[in-house]
C-alpha cells in the first residue's frame, strides 16, 4: 500500500469516475484501475462496485476512507510544513561569528548582497568557537568566520581567506604602554594581563599567552570567558591583552600596537570563512564573492 495508490482511492471516492480520476491524477486510466486493483488486492476486499455505466463505493471502502483520510490529510500537512521550513532554510544564510568585533567589512558586504538578492535574508549568529564549531557541523549554521586554525572543514566544506591579521597589544590610552611604538613580552611583566578562557581562545593566542606566562612572573592575571569582558576592563582602564588585530571595535578608550615576538612570525591568523557549497541555492558563494571584492 503506498501513497499514490490511496490518493487514487480517495480521488475516486469523490467522483465515481475513472475517467476523471486518471486527469486529476495525470495518469493513464488503465493505470487508476490496476493502483485500485493492487489495493484491493492487498486489504482483502473491494473498494468498489462497477458496472459498464457506474461506479459505486462498497461499505468496505466507506469504512477504509473514513480511516484513511484523516492520516492523508496529516502527512500532507507534515509535508508541507517540511517543504516550507525548506523553503526557508533557501532563502537564509546562517552565518556565525565569534565576536562582533571581527565582522569588519562584513556589515557592508551584508548590505550589498541584500540589495542584489533582497528575497534572501542574512542571519547572524554569535558564540564561543566550540559551539560555532558544532552548530555548523551539525548544519545549524551555512557558514562560519574565525582565525583559519580553528575551522574543521570536512569533506564538501570550503574555506576561504577574508583578510590577514596580525598580533597586537589592545592596552588602554590611560597606560604608559599605550605611547609605546611596539610591544614585546618583557614589557607586560608587572602589567594585569586580561586573560581570555582557553574554550574562547585560538590556538594562537592560546600558545601566545602561555608564552607571555612563562616570561612575566610579576604580572597579575584576569580571567575573562569573551572578548566582550576584556572589552570592558579596557573601556575602564584595566589591564592589557594580546589579541588579533580585529578581536576589538576602534575605540578612543584603548589603541592597538603591534605586538613583536619572534615565537610568533610562522602563527597565522589569517581571518577566513568556512562553508558548504550552495547546494541548496542559498547564494551564500555569492554573498562571500561580495566580502572578498569579486562582486558588486
Amino acid at each position: 500500500m503506498d501513497t499514490r495508490q490511496m490518493e487514487c482511492f480517495i480521488r475516486l471516492c469523490d467522483n465515481l469516475s475513472f475517467t476523471k480520476t486518471a486527469e486529476l491524477m495525470f495518469m493513464s486510466q488503465s493505470t487508476v484501475t490496476r493502483e485500485i486493483k493492487a489495493l484491493e488486492n492487498e486489504l482483502g476486499f473491494k473498494l468498489f462496485r462497477r458496472s459498464v455505466h457506474s461506479v459505486e463505493i462498497t461499505k468496505n471502502g466507506l469504512e477504509f476512507k473514513d480511516a484513511i483520510t484523516p492520516l492523508l490529510n496529516s502527512m500532507n500537512t507534515v509535508v508541507s510544513r517540511i517543504k516550507n521550513l525548506d523553503d526557508v532554510r533557501k532563502s537564509t544564510i546562517r552565518m556565525g561569528f565569534y565576536h562582533i568585533a571581527s565582522l569588519k567589512n562584513i556589515p557592508d558586504a551584508i548590505g550589498k548582497f541584500h540589495k542584489k538578492f533582497p528575497h534572501v535574508s542574512p542571519e547572524i549568529h554569535q558564540a564561543n568557537l566550540n559551539n560555532l564549531n558544532k552548530m555548523y557541523h551539525n548544519g545549524q549554521l551555512d557558514c562560519m568566520f574565525a582565525v583559519k586554525t580553528v575551522l574543521n572543514p570536512e569533506e564538501g566544506d570550503c574555506v576561504r581567506d577574508i583578510y590577514k591579521g596580525e598580533f597586537v597589544a589592545t592596552i588602554p590610552v590611560s597606560n604608559p604602554l599605550s605611547e609605546k611604538e611596539f610591544i614585546t613580552p618583557d614589557m607586560l611583566n608587572g602589567q594585569d594581563i586580561l586573560l581570555l578562557n582557553s574554550s574562547a581562545m585560538s590556538t594562537q593566542i592560546e600558545a601566545m599567552f602561555r608564552r607571555i606566562l612563562f616570561k612575566c612572573d610579576d604580572a597579575k592575571y584576569i580571567s575573562c570567558t569573551t572578548t566582550d569582558e576584556q572589552e570592558v576592563y579596557l573601556r575602564a582602564g584595566i589591564g592589557i591583552t594580546i589579541s588579533t588585530n580585529y578581536s576589538f571595535k576602534p575605540s578612543s578608550k584603548y589603541k592597538q600596537i603591534k605586538f613583536v615576538d619572534p615565537a610568533i612570525n610562522n602563527l597565522d591568523c589569517t581571518y577566513s570563512v568556512m562553508y558548504r557549497k550552495d547546494e541548496n541555492a542559498n547564494h551564500i558563494e555569492e554573498f562571500i564573492d561580495i566580502l572578498c571584492g569579486k562582486r558588486g
